[in-house]
């Protein structure tokens, strides 16, 4: 069964103002409002400062929000039933569980806040130098979550909100979790036998949070080599000093720094 989804219709707004204090220092100031027929909007400020301090050092910083909206496909994914293993914290079952995959209409978007600090050196007329540090924060970044997650998910939350330990709830207690709103909506019981689950539906969920600090270089040399002609030479190169991310709130903070794609989770 495959749905027809037409795509979005985008509307924006972008305002920016730039000031210039006396010849040597400018502060821009900038707000971007986007908004989707899908439901989705965000409104992001950015501010930033050059100083050319030298005739041959400028100092720059920047700090501005920005977002990414759920794909259509997140939001409105036809449904895909399977089985999937998982582990009930709140009871003895053990095994597979009925997993329906689909999407996800109350998703948010993703936002970041990236701050950025740089110094641009022209020590010659032909040899430019300019170095940036960048700290970017992430957060709600869209995962895939499956049924073991969303149990462990609403086994945490239900400990978050009556102060509960990690032994098993007894069934009044699962009862009463069950009735409250806090409960994950995502998990269906039997109500005849709460330790039963019927369905779980799994799919995109807001859960990752992704901190990032890096330093990018960069280097140009330019030179003439007689009839020959110009030539010039370019260096890049970022070093990632920090990856700290976290792929729900009874996840772990890990360091991914040194990891490879497939070990570091949601974040590939």
């Amino acid at each position: 069964l495959y749905k027809c989804i037409p795509p979005p219709q985008i509307a924006a707004r972008a305002n920016v103002l730039e000031i210039s204090f006396l010849s040597k220092l400018e502060v821009s100031l900038a707000v971007r409002n986007e908004s989707f027929s899908s439901g989705q909007s965000s409104t992001d400020p950015k501010i930033g400062a050059t100083w050319a301090a030298t005739d041959w050092l400028t100092l720059r910083g920047t700090t501005g929000d920005a977002f990414i909206a759920p794909s259509l496909f997140q939001l409105n994914r036809p449904e895909a039933c399977g089985l999937s293993n998982a582990d009930d914290p709140f009871g003895p079952f053990s095994g597979f569980v009925t997993a329906c995959q689909r999407g996800n209409p109350d998703l948010g978007n993703e936002s970041s806040r990236t701050s950025s600090f740089s110094f641009d050196l022209n020590p010659l007329d032909n040899l430019s130098v300019s170095v940036t540090y960048n700290r970017t924060e992430f957060e709600n970044r869209i995962v895939t979550q499956t049924a073991a997650q969303i149990l462990d998910l609403d086994f945490f939350e239900f400990q978050q909100v009556t102060g509960a330990g990690s032994d098993r709830p007894s069934l009044d207690q699962l009862a009463a979790w069950n009735n409250n709103p806090a409960r994950d909506v995502r998990i269906t019981r039997n109500p005849n036998d709460l330790t039963e689950i019927s369905e779980i539906r799994t799919g995109a969920a807001n859960a990752e949070s992704v901190e990032v600090e890096a330093i990018d270089i960069q280097a140009t040399y330019s030179f003439t080599l007689g009839d020959l002609g110009n030539f010039r030479v370019n260096l890049q190169a970022t070093q990632i000093s920090s990856f700290m991310y976290q792929q729900d709130a009874t996840s772990p903070l890990v360091e991914g720094v040194g990891s490879q794609n497939f070990r570091a989770g949601g974040t590939a």
